[in-house]
């Protein structure tokens, strides 16, 4: 690997596999049910570990420990290799075969990520070639030649990156949740029950049944128009004070299901969606992402009166935020 230091900026880099990186490969190949599934996390896993060791290299800090790629169960619904990047995002790294022209990136991946990069292993898998960097994707094969110097890739992850992208949009509102317990909602906002005109089979459970004395269930419908297509969906917020009642103290604990789910016109959510809760700082408090053919997406918070928190929908560059206060 002597040739390392001059390739670093050049197209391809290559590196060798770590003993570490194969034992972890074939920890999370081991937890999945078929052998086909396994060969597919295994190379998932090595191509991540390649990218996380060149960018540790290139001194951009990555949290790899936090990257769905890592995650069993994650890998066995998905096809997934995500890296994530400290303070900027998920970089896909996707493996490529020495016989392969093209690089599959699944449509699940499509949202949620800040570049695809491809990586080509041995078949001894003791070592790795970084092939390139493709900023975006909007087929799931990709020419191999379309893929950019790694240069590139280094230039894109030192960009300064503002907190707000100028395609996000924000509510300027704050919507107050305890004014909803007394039936009434913000302009934008209605009761469930009469935005989802007729039985949503993919509201969760727990959310169906998330209705007592002292409870609201309201939602509002969010477009989002992303590169790839148009995506309806229903943002649905149901509350319940622990007080049973129409008002609440300030010892009042408010217990919080938000949910997403697609719009009647549609039957699942894209790929790659995500629900976030933030709290007043905008930290992350909670997160969670649609994967292929999911239908909806549910976290569950509980807080007092006066406390503040944001909900984020976000498909790829395209967010929005609505703020609240209980």
């Amino acid at each position: 690997m002597a040739g390392i230091t001059n390739e670093i900026y050049e197209r391809t880099v290559v590196l060798p596999i770590t003993e570490e990186a194969r034992n972890t490969a074939r920890q999370l190949a081991a937890r999945q049910p078929t052998s086909e599934k396994a060969e597919q996390v295994l190379l998932n896993t090595l191509a991540v570990s390649v990218v996380d060791n060149y960018l540790q290299m290139m001194d951009i800090p990555t949290d790899i420990a936090a990257s769905y790629s890592r995650n069993a169960f994650v890998c066995l619904c998905s096809d997934v290799s995500d890296l994530v990047v400290t303070g900027l995002g998920r970089l896909e790294c996707r493996p490529v075969t020495a016989q392969e022209q093209t690089c599959h990136v699944p449509v699940d991946v499509w949202g949620d990520r800040i570049g695809y990069t491809a990586v080509q292993m041995d078949e001894a898998l003791e070592e790795a070639a970084i092939l390139g960097f493709i900023p975006t994707v909007e087929a799931e094969e990709i020419p191999l030649h379309q893929f950019q110097p790694l240069r590139n890739l280094l230039r894109s992850l030192n960009q300064p990156r503002e907190k707000v992208s100028p395609s996000v949009s924000a509510t300027a509102q704050l919507t107050n949740l305890s004014q909803w317990l007394r039936n009434a909602f913000e302009t934008g906002w209605q009761t469930l029950d009469s935005l989802v005109s007729t039985p949503q089979t993919n509201l969760a459970f727990g959310f169906r049944q998330f209705r007592k004395d002292g409870s609201s269930r309201g939602g509002k419908t969010i477009d989002l128009q992303t590169p790839q297509g148009n995506y309806s969906i229903i943002l649905a917020v149901s509350l319940a004070s622990s007080t049973e009642s129409t008002s609440v103290s300030e010892e009042s604990e408010i217990d919080i299901h938000v949910q997403v789910i697609p719009a009647m016109a549609q039957t699942s959510l894209p790929p790659g969606l995500q629900l976030m809760i933030l709290d007043e700082s905008g930290a992350i408090f909670e997160e969670t992402q649609a994967l292929s053919e999911d239908d909806f997406l549910l976290l569950q918070i509980s807080g007092h009166p006066g406390e503040k928190f944001s909900i984020r929908v976000a498909l790829g560059d395209i967010s929005t935020t609505e703020d609240f206060v209980i």
